[in-house]
């Protein structure tokens, strides 16, 4: 047969590779994922990193719900790295929203997906990797990811009057990487043990019952009536929530602005009203001076080099602790975020 015939049969081989990888197993650009027939769905576990899954999710500033271990790494199993415990104000830097079980979704009548303009039409497999908020599903088709509105299994339109339906919805996770107060990072798949998450509010602070239980109790605080008597780590994170740098609190009866003018050496936009301090816990009751003047309480969690905030409300003029307590049972505080602290 000679080498002549090897070296066209090895030429023919070569020309072939090259054309199969160019159309149907090159990499492409969407997250690692292949085109073409011979790539029938996404890798799984798909991994879409920086997501928040949900409507004005946000990684801020969050508050631990619950006693949690954070581990080392990305993974079950992996070494404990730290502790938060309950209420403890810590970091969301980042997270992952991992796809370990793929959505479906039907298309009806033939249309285009996406900002890439990915056109579908009946018959076609859509593979849901991930919910993102207001609607907006990440899809993947024939090799493309992008994101757009599909309706949900449970949408009460009828498939006559949509394009398409999600039939399946995705199993996934949601790992979260966490930073303390003292510099320390980790991981946690137990995003439900944070709050403030929701950058449109609702859920900035939330009176647990066991902080709730403690406010209750008679003998829970030792009354204080001047500013001097704050720990100065609430007068801190009192300042950054506030988003006020320079905070400056008048003592009860002395002069807060009437008007919504503020001098620069005149008196102090809030004027502390009454206020209980324990050695976990610091609360006050102040008035934020101005046309709207309003009134506002906020709780604080203690430690020994660290104050957290916990909770906080706005409402009408409160006389002691006493009134506030039975407002508190009463459940008629109001305690959504305010215009401004």
């Amino acid at each position: 047969m000679g080498n002549a015939y090897f070296v066209k049969v090895g030429l023919w081989i070569g020309i072939a590779l090259c054309v199969w990888s160019q159309t149907g197993m090159a990499p492409s650009n969407d997250g690692g994922q292949t085109h073409g027939e011979r790539s029938s769905h996404p890798p799984i576990p798909y991994e879409d990193h920086g997501a928040c899954p949900f409507e004005c999710c946000a990684y801020r500033s969050w508050i631990a719900n619950a006693s949690t271990l954070i581990l080392k790494d990305r993974k079950k199993g992996s070494p404990v790295a730290f502790q938060v415990d309950e209420y403890e104000q810590v970091q969301g830097v980042t997270g992952v929203v991992v796809t370990l079980k793929l959505g479906r979704a039907e298309v009806f009548k033939q249309t285009e997906l996406g900002a890439k303009k990915l056109k579908v039409k009946p018959g076609d497999v859509i593979y849901i990797l991930n919910y993102i908020g207001i609607g907006q599903w990440k899809f993947w088709f024939k090799g493309k990811v992008d994101s757009d509105e599909i309706a949900d299994v449970n949408d009460s339109a009828s498939d006559s009057e949509l394009d398409m339906r999600i039939r399946i919805r995705p199993e996934v996770a949601w790992w979260v990487k966490i930073k303390n107060s003292r510099g320390q990072v980790g991981w946690s798949d137990q995003a439900d043990h944070f709050d403030n998450m929701n950058a449109c509010g609702g859920d900035v602070a939330k009176l647990y019952p066991k902080a709730k239980e403690y406010v209750l109790r008679e003998d829970a605080f030792r009354a204080i009536s001047s500013v001097k008597e704050i720990p100065v780590t609430v007068l801190l994170k009192f300042a950054e929530i506030a988003k006020d740098p320079a905070l400056r609190i008048a003592n009860p009866g002395e002069e807060i602005p009437t008007t919504d003018v503020i001098r620069e050496n005149g008196p102090p936009r809030r004027r502390l009203i009454f206020g209980g301090l324990s050695k976990g816990y610091c609360l006050i009751h102040y008035e934020r001076g101005g046309y709207s003047h309003t009134f506002h309480t906020m709780l604080f969690k203690l430690t020994d080099k660290d104050a957290s905030f916990l909770w906080g409300v706005t409402s009408k003029r409160i006389k002691d602790l006493a009134e506030l307590r039975e407002l508190i049972k009463g459940g008629v505080l109001d305690d959504s975020p305010p215009f401004a602290w």
